[in-house]
């Protein structure tokens, strides 16, 4: 799938002219596409190829030779409120075109195809997109994190009393999914970087204002990236240390039990041996040793709250 977007009015409009256009966007494009966009504009396979890899790593290319600019980010994908990845997207500046390459379409995106981005009205040129989809990539690692953090929040009201695994299935799933921000917002901090040194942006009048907001966005991504995957190990700690005290409260509770309900079976074990015993040929003989198996009971169950066994 792919679309045609021109700039106009700092506006992208989707057109249907194949050769006036500014940004191609391709989305989880099939082999021919590809092979077709690799002779169109010349590009080297590993271009458009390499993004269909979910491991591929951001990486900058072609940026000291005449070569077209690449540059490889990884942008995240929403699966649940707390289930996350990451996949690459490849972005390659062509003289008066970029293209966008990316196996799976995301949230991410959105606000740039339908022009409400919050960075938009500073993109005056075709060049200074790639500091709009690395801003809005960045943007959204933040607003992501905001939501795994309320649902760290809720875990943590849930787990005060709780033993079940289920929430430990859901920490391994935040678990993972901040993991790979973190290596994500990392590796993108080099590409980001060599953005910065683009000849062709240093003669834009808002470069200082869009590199300087796209720089503050990406390290606040990474530190509440930070800070967030800090927040979870203290939440999986204080999880299984819950757990394990509730678990010490149920077998506290059942030795007790077991140990009342000992009482009378001794009684009247006792009483069952074949000897000559008190109280054996009276007629309230049964109700006697009812009322000494509860006395017994009840002391028992005094000495256990006084010293917190119950």
């Amino acid at each position: 799938m792919h679309n045609k977007y021109i700039l106009q009015e700092k506006n992208f409009i989707l057109t249907d002219n194949d050769e006036d256009y500014n940004w191609l966007e391709i989305m989880s494009p099939t082999e021919e596409e590809l092979k077709s966009l690799l002779s169109k504009f010349n590009l080297p396979r590993d271009y458009v190829f390499d993004v269909s890899d979910p491991y591929e790593l951001p990486r900058t290319e072609g940026l000291e030779d005449d070569m077209p600019n690449l540059f490889i980010l990884s942008y995240p994908i929403k699966i649940s409120n707390y289930q996350y990845i990451t996949r690459a997207i490849a972005i390659i500046i062509d003289k008066e075109k970029v293209i966008t390459i990316c196996s799976e379409d995301a949230e991410v995106f959105d606000n740039i195809k339908s022009n409400k981005s919050h960075k938009m009205d500073n993109i005056e040129e075709i060049e200074n997109f790639i500091l709009e989809i690395a801003w809005e990539i960045s943007k959204a690692y933040i607003d992501y994190i905001k939501v795994l953090n309320i649902e760290i929040d809720e875990l943590q009201n849930q787990t005060k009393r709780s033993t079940q695994t289920k929430y430990l299935e859901k920490i391994i799933a935040i678990q993972k999914s901040l993991t790979t921000f973190q290596m994500s917002t990392r590796e993108n901090v080099p590409v980001i970087e060599s953005i910065f040194e683009l000849d062709y942006l240093s003669e834009s009048e808002n470069r200082d204002d869009l590199l300087r907001d796209l720089q503050v966005e990406n390290k606040q991504a990474r530190v509440m990236v930070e800070r967030s995957t800090l927040m979870l190990d203290k939440l999986s700690d204080l999880y299984t240390n819950v757990i394990n005290n509730n678990l010490n409260e149920v077998m506290k509770i059942l030795t007790s039990v077991t140990i009342l309900m000992t009482i009378p079976t001794i009684v009247g074990g006792i009483w069952g041996m074949n000897v000559r015993l008190p109280w054996q040929d009276s007629e309230h003989g049964f109700w006697i040793l009812m009322a000494l198996s509860l006395l017994i009971g009840i002391i028992t169950l005094w000495i256990l709250k006084k010293n917190d066994y119950l």
